[in-house]
């Protein structure tokens, strides 16, 4: 009964032939959950602002098997976002996974920010 449950549980969270948009795929959180989801079988994309960056890890994903593609974008930029998501679907027939891993840092105090400057 086990094996049954341990394989059911296994596919059910399997991300396997899933695609992945991955913001902020250059820093450290971005860069490991990139890597963990191509680990895993996802088909992903890459994006943050540093194209060179992007290219990089792209390569090292798919040296070491995974599959990866850089996109650079700003994801504060509404146009940008609409072409990463258009180039995901373009390139891997959908979006099945987004991950949000990228940061914002305004250079104030934080008791002198408002709660707009925290919404993204």
């Amino acid at each position: 009964m086990v094996d049954f449950y341990k394989d059911y549980v296994a596919k059910m969270f399997s991300i396997e032939g899933r695609t992945a948009i991955v913001t902020g795929a250059t820093g450290a959180l971005g860069g490991a959950i990139a890597a963990a989801y191509a680990m895993c079988g996802a088909k992903v994309v890459l994006t943050g602002r540093n194209k060179e960056k992007l290219e990089v890890l792209a390569g090292e994903i798919r040296d070491a098997g995974g599959e990866a593609l850089p996109y650079a974008a700003d994801p504060s930029v509404e146009e940008q976002v609409k072409g990463l998501v258009a180039f995901a679907a373009k390139q891997y027939g959908g979006l099945d996974i987004l991950a949000v891993s990228h940061g914002y840092n305004k250079p104030q105090n934080i008791l002198d920010q408002s709660v707009e400057d925290w919404r993204c």
